[in-house]
C-alpha cells in the first residue's frame, strides 16, 4: 500500500466519511502513512498477519473505532500517530513489535485496562502513550532500550509498581510526569538519563530502589530540597550520587528516607538499658528495652509522656528524625492490700448541723462527731 500525507490522498479520500469497516488482505506488507487518516465514521479494522508495519498517522482521528485493535505479531513497527486519538478501549500489541512511534496512542482516552508492552519492543518513542489516562497499570518489556519525553506523560490512573528493567538506557524528560499514583518505583542498572525524575513527585510512591551505577552529576529535572533524607537529614539540591545504590522509603507524599534514625528511651521516673536504640525508617522497631521502677510495673512505650500511641516490636517506623519514647507505668498494690485481696474499708466522719440565730442573722453550724 502505497504512503500518502496531507497533500497527497489516498484515493478513497473524498469518501472517507462513509468508510465503516476495513479488512487488510493477506498480502498487504505496509499499511501506507495517511491511508486511512480521518475516518471517522470508521468502526471495525482487521489487519492480516501479513502487515510487517503500519505507517504514519495510518488510522489517527479515526474516532469511531472501538474495543481492542489487534495488532498482529507479524507487526515490527507502529508509525507516529498511527492510532492517535482513536476510541479503542484497551491494546494488545503483537509480540514483533520494536518500535512505537511518536503520538502513536496519544489522547486515546478510551483505553481501559493494563497495557503490556512486549519483550519485542526496543523504543517507545515521543509522547507514544501521552494523555492514555485510562490505564490502570503499566508493565514494561523487558527489552525496552529507550522511553522517549512524554511517553507516558498524563497517564494518571497507572498506580501499583513500576519496574524499569536493566535493558532501559534511556528515559526522556518528563516521560512519567503527572504519573502521580505509582506506589514503588525499581530502577535498573543501565539508566543513563535521568526523565524519571518526575516520578519523584508521586504522592502514593512509598518505596523507591535506584541502582548503584551510571548516575553521576545533577539530575536535569531538578528534584525538589528535602525530597530525600538520610539518617534524620534532608539532602539539600540532591545529586544522583547523593541519593543512587540506596532504597527509600516514604508515607506517600514526596518525601522519602533511608538510614537509621535515632529513638531515646526516656524511662519516665525508671531507669533504662540501653537509653536509645537505632531504628530504620519504614521497618518496625523490634523488641525495645524493658525499663525498671520500684514498686511499678512497666506498661510500654509511648510516643508522648503521658497519652500518646503505644510502639511494639511490629510497629512500622514511620517518623522521619530522631524519636523520644516514653516508659508508661502502672502503680503496683501495696503487700497488705494484695494479702488482703481488697482495699481497706475508709470510715467517714458524721456531721449534723444547726440553725442559729446571730446578729439578725439566720447562720448554719456544721458540727463533726
Amino acid at each position: 500500500m502505497d504512503n500518502y500525507n496531507t497533500f497527497l490522498h489516498s484515493p478513497w479520500y473524498n469518501d472517507r466519511d462513509n468508510i465503516k469497516t476495513i479488512s487488510i488482505g493477506d498480502k498487504v506488507g505496509n499499511i501506507g502513512s495517511y491511508a486511512f487518516h480521518g475516518c471517522k465514521n470508521l468502526t471495525a479494522l482487521n489487519i492480516s498477519d501479513s502487515v510487517t508495519n503500519i505507517g504514519e498517522s495510518a488510522f489517527s482521528v479515526c474516532r469511531g473505532l472501538n474495543g481492542a485493535p489487534v495488532i498482529p505479531d507479524s507487526v515490527t513497527s507502529i508509525g507516529g500517530d498511527a492510532f492517535l486519538r482513536t476510541g479503542y478501549s484497551s491494546l494488545t500489541l503483537g509480540d514483533s513489535v520494536k518500535t512505537i512511534g511518536r503520538y502513536a496512542f496519544f489522547d486515546c482516552h478510551g483505553f481501559r485496562g493494563a497495557p503490556v508492552i512486549p519483550d519485542s519492543v526496543k523504543k517507545i518513542d515521543y509522547a507514544a502513550f501521552k494523555n492514555c489516562d485510562g490505564f490502570s497499570s503499566l508493565t514494561l518489556g523487558n527489552s525496552v532500550e529507550s522511553i522517549g519525553e512524554q511517553a507516558f506523560m498524563y497517564c494518571r490512573g497507572l498506580s501499583g509498581a513500576l519496574n524499569i528493567s536493566d535493558s532501559v538506557k534511556s528515559i526522556g524528560k518528563d516521560a512519567f510526569d503527572g504519573c502521580y499514583w505509582f506506589s514503588s518505583l525499581t530502577l535498573g542498572n543501565s539508566v543513563t538519563s535521568d526523565g524519571m525524575a518526575s516520578l519523584f513527585k508521586s504522592s502514593k510512591l512509598v518505596s523507591i530502589t535506584l541502582p548503584g551505577v551510571n548516575y553521576a552529576g545533577t539530575p536535569s529535572q531538578s528534584i525538589p530540597n528535602s525530597t530525600f533524607h538520610e539518617n534524620g537529614a534532608p539532602i539539600e539540591s540532591p545529586t544522583w550520587d547523593a541519593i543512587k545504590g540506596k532504597a527509600w522509603q516514604g508515607p506517600g507524599n514526596g518525601h522519602y528516607y533511608t538510614g537509621n534514625l535515632t529513638v531515646t528511651l526516656d524511662p519516665n521516673g525508671g531507669s533504662v538499658d540501653p537509653g536509645s536504640v537505632t531504628v530504620a525508617y519504614g521497618q518496625t522497631y523490634g523488641d525495645l528495652p524493658s525499663p525498671t521502677s520500684g514498686g511499678k510495673t512497666f506498661a510500654g512505650w509511648f510516643t508522648e509522656q503521658s497519652g500518646g500511641t503505644q510502639v511494639k516490636a511490629d510497629t512500622q517506623v514511620m517518623y522521619v528524625d530522631s524519636q523520644t519514647l516514653y516508659a508508661h507505668w502502672n502503680r503496683n498494690l501495696s503487700e497488705n492490700h494484695s494479702k488482703q485481696g481488697a482495699r481497706a474499708p475508709i470510715t467517714f466522719p458524721f456531721f449534723f448541723q444547726t440553725l442559729i440565730h446571730l446578729d439578725g442573722c439566720d447562720r448554719i453550724a456544721w458540727h463533726i462527731l
